[in-house]
């Protein structure tokens, strides 16, 4: 799992749809199990998710099962652990450490869609990833140029995004068939469920 999602993520795989398809075989060949280390487990949400598997994602990020970091959620965690089982003795060595974390990039790059894309947040790019079993997302990130805030909501047989933009920002916004750039100020779009 590490290295398929290490080669994706570097983008040096000569086949990257063939290597994601792998990537995803050998999650759903250990039942959604991490078998990474901490060094590769950072890139294997980005990669699933770019590269179609985003229910994939979803599926690793709601786990509860050890190891996962919902398991760590249900031993009352309050920050990521370096190992996934719950140890409280000197092989532990911390209760807070940071190589797991990455998963908070995800729900902002990925679910919630904002990327910096030019030199100090004068662009970014709004591209929602959304699961099938997750009704909702919201994201308010402060940039040097001010808040860009991001919302969208599944309703009435609809997806509906709502996209806050910030004085002297542009955002290449990317949601269903939209393909847009536009300035500071707040835009809506909305697709059909299918």
């Amino acid at each position: 799992q590490g290295c398929l999602a290490f080669a994706l993520y570097l983008g040096i795989s000569p086949q990257p749809e063939l290597t994601a398809m792998k990537l995803h075989e050998a999650f759903v060949a250990s039942g959604f199990k991490l078998t990474t280390g901490n060094l590769c487990s950072r890139y294997i949400l980005d990669a699933l998710t770019e590269h179609g598997y985003v229910e994939d994602a979803w599926k690793l990020m709601t786990r509860t099962e050890y190891p996962s970091l919902g398991y760590m959620i249900s031993q009352e965690a309050t920050t990521v652990w370096e190992r996934f089982e719950l140890m409280k003795n000197s092989v532990m060595n911390s209760h807070n450490h940071p190589m797991y974390a990455a998963a908070d990039y995800w729900m902002f790059a990925h679910l919630a869609g904002v990327k910096p894309i030019g030199k100090g947040w004068t662009e970014c790019e709004i591209h929602p990833y959304i699961p099938n079993n997750l009704n909702s997302a919201q994201a308010n990130i402060e940039t040097p140029l001010g808040m860009v805030c991001v919302r969208w909501t599944k309703r009435y047989e609809k997806i509906n995004l709502q996209v806050q933009i910030p004085f002297g920002m542009k955002a290449c916004i990317r949601f269903g068939e939209t393909d847009e750039k536009v300035g500071s100020g707040f835009h809506t779009y909305a697709i059909n469920l299918l």
